[in-house]
C-alpha cells in the first residue's frame, strides 16, 4: 500500500499540500508537505501493533469559490487508503481522485487507466473500479444523501464508500461492488467468470482488456460515460461489463447499505436499485 501511495504522491506532488499522520492511540493529525511524507509513514508503521488497522491519507486543501466556509473539507486530489487490523478478516483498501482536467487543455483519462493498471499489478486486488464519482468530503458520510439524485441520473457516477462495502461483505472475498469505466477483477474472481477467454468472447471489441499478472482490468469503451437516465441514456458498454460480471456482484447486503439516503427511503433497497443500474 505504502508503495503504491508514493507513487501517487511522486505523480502527483504538485497538487498535494496536505498528509494524514496515523497515531495507534487513534489519534491521527493532519500536517503540511515539505517534501515527501512516506518514510516518516513507513518508519511509523515499522512496530505497529497487527492488532490495529492504520491509514494514510494524502491530500490538497481545496476552497471552491462559491463555497468559501467550507475550504479543505472536499478536495479533488486525494491519495488515501486503509490497511484492516491481522484479526479482522476484512478487505483493506486504496482509493484515489484525480480532477478530469490535468490544468493543461487535457484530460486525466488515460493517466487514471495507466495508474490503475501499475497500482493493480502492485496490489494485486481482490477486485476495484475507476471512472466519474462524486466527491466527497474527506472522513465523513454526512453528504451522501445529497449526492443520491445525482447518482440516479447519471449512472456512469460511483460513490466512494469504502468502508461500508468493507463491514457488509466480512469474510467475503470473491463479490464486487459495480462496475466502472475501468472494472479490476482479481485472478480468482475472473477464473469463476471463465477466464480471460471468457472475458474476450462476452466484451470483445467494444470493451478493451488489459490483462496484468494477477488479474485483468477492463475498460469499457474509450472514454467514460456519465449516462442520463431523464433522456434514456444508460453507457452500453457499461451494460455489457455489468452483463458479464453480475454472478460476482455483491448482493447480501443488510438494512445499513452502502450508502445514506433521506427517509422515507431505505438504505438496503435504493443501494440494491443503484447496484443493478446497468442491468
Amino acid at each position: 500500500m505504502l508503495d503504491v501511495q508514493e507513487d501517487y504522491y511522486l505523480r502527483f506532488k504538485d497538487h498535494i499540500d496536505r498528509y494524514l499522520v496515523d497515531d495507534v492511540s487513534g489519534d491521527g493529525k493532519i500536517l503540511k508537505l515539505t517534501g515527501n511524507p512516506i518514510p516518516e509513514v513507513r518508519n511509523l508503521i515499522g512496530d505497529w501493533p497487527s492488532d490495529q488497522g492504520y491509514q494514510s491519507v494524502l491530500f490538497k486543501r481545496y476552497v471552491h469559490p462559491d463555497f468559501p466556509r467550507n475550504g479543505g473539507t472536499v478536495t479533488p486530489w486525494v491519495g488515501s487508503f486503509l490497511v484492516s487490523s491481522a484479526r479482522n478478516n476484512r478487505f483493506s483498501h486504496y482509493a484515489s481522485y484525480l480532477p478530469v482536467s490535468n490544468g493543461q487543455g487535457g484530460l486525466h483519462f488515460d493517466t487514471l487507466r495507466e495508474c490503475v493498471l501499475a497500482w493493480a499489478t502492485r496490489l494485486k486486488p481482490a477486485h476495484g473500479q475507476a471512472g466519474f464519482s462524486v466527491i466527497l468530503e474527506v472522513g465523513s458520510i454526512s453528504g451522501q444523501p445529497y449526492t443520491y439524485a445525482t447518482l440516479q441520473r447519471h449512472p456512469g457516477l460511483d460513490i466512494h464508500a469504502p468502508v461500508p462495502f468493507v463491514m457488509e461483505t466480512k469474510g467475503i472475498f470473491n463479490r464486487i461492488k459495480c462496475v466502472n469505466w475501468l472494472t479490476v477483477l482479481g485472478e480468482p474472481i475472473l477464473e469463476e467468470l471463465g477466464g480471460i477467454e471468457a472475458a474476450r468472447r462476452a466484451l470483445e471489441p467494444d470493451c478493451t482488456l488489459y490483462p496484468y499478472p494477477g488479474g485483468l482490468l477492463i475498460q469499457a469503451g474509450p472514454l467514460p460515460q456519465l449516462g442520463d437516465t431523464h433522456r434514456g441514456l444508460i453507457p452500453e458498454r457499461y451494460r455489457k461489463v455489468a452483463q458479464f460480471t453480475r454472478t460476482v456482484r455483491f448482493e447480501a447486503y443488510s438494512q445499513s447499505g452502502l450508502f445514506g439516503v433521506f427517509k422515507p427511503l431505505e438504505e438496503r433497497d435504493e443501494v440494491l436499485k443503484w447496484i443493478t443500474r446497468f442491468d
